[in-house]
C-alpha cells in the first residue's frame, strides 16, 4: 500500500481532478467569492503536497527561479514615491492625466 500514497496517490489525483472540473463548470466567470474559494482550495492542495512529501534537494538554479517567481510579485507591492513612478517609461502621460483629474476635482469642491 506504500506505493499508492503521496504525490502519485489517488487522493491527490481525484482532488486535483475535482478542482479542474469545478473551475470552469461551477465557479467559472469573474465572480470574486467563488474564485476566492477555488484559489484557496488550490493553495491548500499545493500546501498539502509540499508538506507531505519527501522533497529531494533542489538545484541552486531552481531555488533561484522559485525565489524570483515568488519575489517579483511581492516586490511590485512595495509603494514608491510618485516622482519615481512618473519617471518609469510610459507612466508620464498617465500620471499627467491623474494629476489633471485631481486638479479638476479640487476645483469643483
Amino acid at each position: 500500500m506504500q506505493g499508492r500514497t503521496g504525490a502519485a496517490g489517488p487522493v491527490l489525483f481525484w482532488t486535483s481532478l475535482a478542482l479542474l472540473v469545478a473551475a470552469p463548470l461551477v465557479w467559472g466567470g469573474n465572480r470574486p467569492w467563488p474564485l476566492l474559494a477555488l484559489e484557496t482550495a488550490g493553495l491548500a492542495l499545493l500546501a498539502v503536497v509540499a508538506w507531505n512529501r519527501e522533497a529531494p534537494a533542489l538545484p541552486a538554479t531552481l531555488r533561484w527561479g522559485i525565489a524570483l517567481l515568488l519575489g517579483a510579485p511581492l516586490l511590485q507591492l512595495i509603494p514608491v514615491p510618485a516622482s519615481w513612478w512618473t519617471a518609469l517609461p510610459g507612466h508620464g502621460p498617465y500620471a499627467a492625466g491623474v494629476f489633471n483629474r485631481c486638479l479638476l476635482r479640487a476645483s469643483r469642491s
